[in-house]
């Protein structure tokens, strides 16, 4: 990948959601946070190519993502 990017034409973007407490403590409260976050977002998906993971264990869930533009 690296030596096909083009850092002029594209950037690249990490993101980690800090959460508030009692924020995504249960894998389904996670879940609709995340999916959530990519509809909100809906309208820049044909500028942007993401992967938003959710990792951990309950009750310590993160929301953690990469971003291209």
């Amino acid at each position: 990948m690296w030596k096909n990017y083009d850092s002029a034409g594209f950037s690249i973007w990490h993101s980690h959601y800090q959460k508030l407490k009692g924020e995504n403590n249960t894998e389904i409260k996670a879940t609709n946070f995340r999916d959530g976050l990519v509809q909100s977002i809906d309208k820049f998906r044909k500028y942007f190519m993401a992967v938003i993971g959710i990792y951990g264990k309950e009750p310590n869930f993160e929301i953690i993502g990469i971003w291209v533009h």
